[in-house]
C-alpha cells in the first residue's frame, strides 16, 4: 500500500470514494448529505495550494482517502477533519492510520496545531482510533430538526 498527497490525476476515482463515504454515513448514521461541500473542499484543497488530502492506493486502485483541509477561511492553526475513508474490504488493516498520520504530518509541518472533526457516536472504529491517537472529545454535536415545532421548557 501506498499512502500520497490526492493529485487532479486522482479525481475521479477520488470523487467516487468520497460518494461512497457520504452515502455509507447517511446510510449507517442518519446523516445529510455533504457530498458536494465534501467534493468542493477537496478539489480546491487539490487544485490549490493547501493539500491536506491524502490518498491510498494499491495495486493502482485508490482504496481509501483522508481529507484534513486548512483552507483560507480556517481560523490560522486549525484544521478541519473533512473525513477518512476505506473501502470497506481493507477496513481495519491500518490503513486509516496510515492515511491520518501522513495528513498529521502535512498539517505539522505547516505549523496547524490542532484538528477538529466529527465522529458519528455509533462510529465505534472510528471513536477507538481517534482515542488512541490521544484525541479528546470536545463538546456535544446537536441536530435541530426545524420540521417539527420546537419545545419549551427547561
Amino acid at each position: 500500500m501506498n499512502v500520497r498527497p490526492a493529485t487532479l490525476e486522482d479525481w475521479n476515482d477520488l470523487a467516487a470514494l468520497i460518494e461512497e463515504f457520504n452515502c455509507e454515513k447517511r446510510a449507517r448514521f442518519d446523516e445529510p448529505d455533504f457530498t458536494r461541500m465534501h467534493l468542493e473542499a477537496c478539489h480546491l484543497a487539490i487544485a490549490g495550494e493547501y493539500g491536506g488530502v491524502y490518498v491510498a492506493e494499491e495495486d493502482g486502485r485508490l482504496i481509501g482517502y483522508c481529507a484534513w483541509l486548512s483552507l483560507p477561511t480556517m481560523p490560522v492553526g486549525v484544521v478541519d477533519g473533512l473525513g477518512t475513508y476505506v473501502v470497506p474490504e481493507k477496513r481495519r488493516t491500518r490503513v486509516a492510520e496510515a492515511l491520518n498520520l501522513a495528513a498529521i504530518e502535512f498539517h505539522r509541518q505547516r505549523g496547524a496545531r490542532r484538528v477538529y472533526g466529527v465522529v458519528h457516536n455509533a462510529n465505534t472504529a472510528s471513536m477507538q482510533r481517534m482515542r488512541a491517537y490521544g484525541a479528546e472529545p470536545v463538546g456535544t454535536l446537536f441536530r435541530w430538526d426545524l420540521d417539527r415545532e420546537p419545545k419549551h421548557g427547561g
